[in-house]
């Protein structure tokens, strides 16, 4: 509004002189900011390349946060020590007896060119061709203690897809849909929104193309389930569900599932601990249109 008035206010050529010294100052910034992200993404190719590690295919999240190395994964460390927490969450699982089988294990924090960088194991390591879907967990995906306009953006987000109905939300990833084919894109990441119960058991029967790998990811959720219907170790919030097979595999046995992203989890203190578990809201045991069978 300020602007407008103060347009008003200014005869027609100052008005046309700070309109093109605000494309040049914006111009500028953008110019300084795809500098500066070029400069980054280079210096992680030159130190992938002499190291043998190679850029990752993410799901979700930002291509240019996750590199591989054999069997490891490097991620970059978000900042306001959120990749911190995450540390520590993780050093906490290796020893939880549920979620040490979930989350990816810790081997510790590199720093390369100036940043850190988490160093911790990789779901699709072996596999020549990874499929991966990542589902994001909950109803809130927003942190207590956020900014208004943050809160409101995520709910804003939530409402738009299955997060709010459900529980879970297809962030991204890609569909085999038949042996040699060209994987397809989906998720919101990838401009494809998954919007409605019945669009993500069509995503979820089309991803699990096996009896298999159907019958792994019922009795895996279940028990995910199961847990979270009882847990009163963590809050979660913003935490996902990485599905992996290898797509190079015609007929295609092996489904991997874990859980990532972290940096946002809080610990439950001892007075909160006494008090009843919440309702469950992650309502993640779907059964994929596709999927009949007796388990």
């Amino acid at each position: 509004a300020s602007v407008i008035k103060l347009n008003k206010l200014l005869p027609s050529s100052m008005r046309d002189r700070v309109a093109v010294a605000a494309a040049l100052g914006l111009a500028a910034v953008g110019v300084a900011v795809f500098a500066w992200r070029r400069r980054q993404a280079l210096k992680q190719f030159v130190w992938a390349s002499q190291h043998g590690a190679e850029k990752a295919t993410v799901a979700g999240g930002h291509e240019d946060s996750i590199m591989l190395e054999g069997d490891r994964l490097l991620k970059k460390q978000q900042n306001q020590g959120r990749g911190a927490r995450e540390v520590e969450f993780l050093k906490k699982a290796a020893n939880h007896p549920f979620l040490k089988d979930w989350a990816p294990v810790l081997y510790g924090v590199r720093e390369i060119n100036g940043e850190a960088w988490t160093e911790m194991s990789n779901l699709t390591a072996g596999m020549d061709m990874p499929v991966v879907l990542d589902l994001k967990l909950g109803t809130q995906t927003w942190t207590p203690g956020c900014s208004e306009e943050k809160r409101k953006y995520h709910e804003a987000k939530a409402k738009a897809s299955t997060s709010l109905k459900l529980g879970v939300r297809v962030t991204g990833g890609t569909i085999r849909n038949g042996f040699g084919e060209e994987l397809e894109s989906i998720g919101y990441k990838k401009k494809k929104e998954v919007r409605s119960e019945a669009e993500l058991r069509d995503c979820l029967g089309r991803y699990l193309c096996s009896d298999v790998m159907r019958r792994e990811f019922l009795e895996k959720m279940r028990a995910l389930h199961a847990w979270f219907s009882t847990q009163s170790d963590f809050h979660f919030f913003g935490t996902s569900v990485l599905l992996a097979f290898d797509g190079s595999v015609e007929c295609p046995s092996e489904l991997r599932v874990g859980m990532i992203d972290f940096p946002h989890v809080q610990e439950v203190n001892t007075r909160e601990r006494t008090a009843p578990p919440p309702p469950v809201v992650c309502h993640i045991a779907l059964l994929p249109a596709k999927a009949s069978m007796t388990l």
